[in-house]
């Protein structure tokens, strides 16, 4: 009978040739696990660098904004900038490499939330970005450890940071408001009866007003024409509360007061009363062009889901969302169509102002200033980037 046994030695030998490919295999592997260590080490090491790179970004961009705006509003961009510069060079990167940050890694301007972009705006600016940089054109490239071997010597890193003034949290402001683009009529019953304009002004663009941008803040009311408003109970725990302390700062003979964005308020006679209004804030158009009493600060309000009654009306509270700095120029009258004899003709006598240096004059903790903010005013910074 035949056998299909291998001779002892024939097996002895297809053993030893397996141990010996497995030898070659684990060469391989240990070569390519190295590879991928000494991979992991440039890599991390390029993690630390970043790291080290953003922490000296934020930091020179958080002091930069903390000094943007001067203690009476004015706009410094060359402080903050200098200042950006040296606290970015008070951080070292690994290595032992220090930071210098130049012109052009510096950019104060207005800060675009579509794009996160910092655009310079000649005589505007609420935004500051930094970007530090390690790169070969600075003799600063990050140099690697194993990826030479590759022939890949060193590597450009950076790290991007920008810091912002986020709007205002409060203010010191006149209890007298404006509209925000979304807010709508005061009253549609009366806005029917106000021919040509119904209230405070919305912005003219539909979303947010502009320096130089011409308001109205209160419609005086004359014959059948009920006075138009959004005075704001400034006291109030629920509507109807007393209007003696609200007029006295209308008329300057308080202090502003202080509103912070988030906050509601009722209006008072749902922003068609009278209260005599009107002719509290007149005290103030009674001084001359330039006196301080003319620039104020007024809230900007937003409706809520139950701001309105079944009417329409504004028995409900309204929100503060921003403000906005405003010279008092005075009163204009307008004549226009009585809407309920098309024959005559009615006068409508409105305050107007003109919105001021709209991003920067609300902003410090200086005491009062001209154009009447300051004092317990509060700015926010924070990275946007």
């Amino acid at each position: 009978m035949g056998s299909n046994r291998q001779p002892v030695g024939a097996a002895s030998s297809a053993a030893e040739n397996r141990r010996g490919a497995i030898v070659v295999l684990a060469a391989f592997l240990l070569i390519v696990f190295c590879c991928f260590v000494s991979f992991a080490v440039d890599v991390g090491y390029l993690c630390v660098v970043r790291t080290e790179l953003q922490r000296s970004a934020d930091s020179a961009a958080l002091a930069g904004i903390g000094v943007l705006v001067d203690e009476d509003g004015t706009l410094n961009l060359s402080a903050a900038g200098l200042t950006a510069q040296q606290f970015g060079g008070m951080n070292g990167s690994a290595g032992g490499v220090v930071l210098t940050l130049i012109d052009a890694d510096i950019k104060v301007g207005v800060y675009d939330a579509l794009t996160h972009q910092v655009i310079e705006t000649p005589g505007e600016a609420n935004a500051i970005e930094v970007i530090a940089w390690r790169s070969a054109d600075r003799g600063t490239a990050v140099q690697l450890f194993f990826a030479p071997a590759l022939g890949i010597q060193q590597a450009d890193v950076s790290a991007r940071a920008i810091a912002i003034l986020d709007g205002v949290s409060a203010a010191n402001v006149l209890p007298m408001a404006l509209r925000d683009g979304n807010f709508g009529t005061i009253d549609p019953k009366v806005s029917d009866a106000n021919p040509g304009k119904d209230g405070p002004s919305a912005p003219a663009n539909g979303e947010t007003f502009e320096v130089d941008e011409v308001v109205i803040l209160y419609i005086y009311g004359k014959g059948k024409q009920s006075p138009v408003h959004l005075t704001l109970d400034i006291n109030s725990p629920g509507p109807g509360a007393s209007q003696a302390d609200v007029k006295k700062v209308l008329k300057g003979a308080l202090d502003p007061v202080v509103m912070k964005a988030g906050w509601d308020y009722y209006v008072f006679n749902e922003g068609t009363g009278s209260g005599g209004f009107g002719s509290a804030i007149d005290d103030r158009l009674r001084t001359a062009v330039d006196d301080p009493l003319r620039d104020v600060v007024v809230p900007i309000v937003s409706i809520l889901p139950g701001s309105r009654n079944e009417d329409d009306q504004l028995s409900g509270k309204i929100r503060v969302v921003d403000f906005a700095a405003v010279h008092l120029d005075g009163t204009v009258e307008e004549d226009v169509v009585d809407p309920n004899n098309p024959s005559q003709t009615i006068t409508v006598k409105y305050l107007v102002g003109t919105i001021s240096r709209r991003i920067i004059s609300y902003v410090g903790g200086a005491p009062q200033s001209a154009n009447g903010v300051g004092g317990d005013t509060v700015v926010t910074t924070h990275l946007a980037w």
